[in-house]
Parts: structure tokens; C-alpha cells; sequence
């Protein structure tokens, strides 16, 4: 996996132009439905409908923390001194979370190249899906799929979260694995934080 690239530049640009039209959640849903069979053509494979689900419900969520524009919060808001201060929280938030330098770029500028990179890296996630084995379970395909595009186009999607506190007596470490030849990798891995002790 990884290195997939699922659309054109010319596809890549149409398809950036269309995130940019997204106005509500059901478009952004028809959106990266569309999306996600149009890349898994491209690559000759196919994405059933709860792999297709599950990698819809990630891209979502990869959408929701780089992408604002999509719920509007920059649309409404350029102009005058809030816009432009949120217009330089929008590049600098979105820059880390694809590992790309967008100041100096006019806000409109920076919209459309944060939805061709989100374009690129959803692209590559749902080719990634659609190359996967047909008998692995939905969830892990679609958490190694986004992760292996996220390695190459979109680094911050990786990026650490906060720890969740341990419960009482601590918690045992928890994650899935999935086999990829001789490899296995990880996903979702959380193990306890340090135990305190007073």
C-alpha cells in the first residue's frame, strides 16, 4: 500500500473544485461516496459497501479537522481583522495536517490547495482499500488504508492525541493488528501511561 495515486491532475483539480462546493453533511457524504468508487475503479479494484462505509466515516472525520471551510468557518469569515486572523489559523492548522507550507497563498488560494491535497490523500486511501484482501474485516482495512495514505499525503492525520487516563488499576493495552505478507501492522494502539503513585 502507500504511494497510490488514484486520480489525475486534472481529476484531482475537478474533484478539489467539488469538495469546495460541499455545503452540507449529505454532500459531503455523496461526495466521498463518489470519491471512493471512482478511485477504486481507477486502480481496478472495488470497495464494498462496509468498507466503503467505514473509510467514508474516516475520511469524514479527516475532512472535519482539515477542512473547515466545509462547515464555513472561513467562507463567512474572510475579511477584516477576525478573518484574516482566522484565515492564518486555518493555513497553519491545515499546512501541519498535510505537511505543507500555505502562507503567502490568498485564503481562496489555500482553500483549494488544502482540498486537492484532502483529494489526493482520500484518493489514495480508497485505492489502498480497494487493493486490500477481500476477506480482512472492513474497520482494520479501512484504518491501515487511511493511515498508509496519511504516511505519504497527509502526516497530521497521524499525529499523537492525547492520552486517555487509565482507569483505576491501570488498563491493559488495546489496538488491532492486521497481517500484510510477513508484516503486521499495528492500528490503533494504546497502551497505559505511567502509573502514578503517591
Amino acid at each position: 500500500m502507500g504511494g497510490q495515486r488514484a486520480f489525475d491532475e486534472v481529476e484531482e483539480m475537478a474533484l478539489a473544485g467539488a469538495l469546495l462546493e460541499v455545503a452540507s453533511e449529505e454532500e459531503l457524504d455523496r461526495f466521498l461516496g463518489d470519491l471512493i468508487k471512482r478511485a477504486g475503479r481507477a486502480v481496478g479494484g472495488v470497495i464494498r459497501s462496509p468498507l466503503g462505509q467505514t473509510l467514508t466515516g474516516i475520511l469524514k472525520n479527516a475532512a472535519g479537522q482539515a477542512l473547515p471551510v466545509i462547515g464555513g468557518a472561513i467562507g463567512s469569515a474572510v475579511g477584516g481583522p477576525s478573518g484574516e486572523a482566522l484565515g492564518r489559523q486555518f493555513a497553519t492548522n491545515a499546512g501541519q495536517f498535510f505537511g505543507v507550507e500555505l502562507e503567502g497563498l490568498s485564503p481562496e488560494d489555500q482553500q483549494y490547495e488544502i482540498a486537492r491535497r484532502f483529494v489526493r490523500f482520500a484518493g489514495a486511501a480508497a485505492a489502498n482499500a480497494a487493493q486490500s484482501e477481500p476477506s480482512a474485516a472492513p474497520p482494520v482495512v479501512a484504518e491501515v488504508a487511511a493511515a498508509d495514505a496519511a504516511r505519504e499525503h497527509a502526516p497530521g492525520f497521524l499525529a499523537p492525541h492525547p492520552a486517555e487516563p487509565a482507569v483505576a488499576g491501570g488498563r491493559a493495552p488495546s489496538g488491532r493488528w492486521v497481517r500484510r505478507g510477513r508484516t503486521i501492522v499495528i492500528v490503533n494502539c494504546s497502551a497505559p501511561g505511567p502509573s502514578q503513585t503517591s
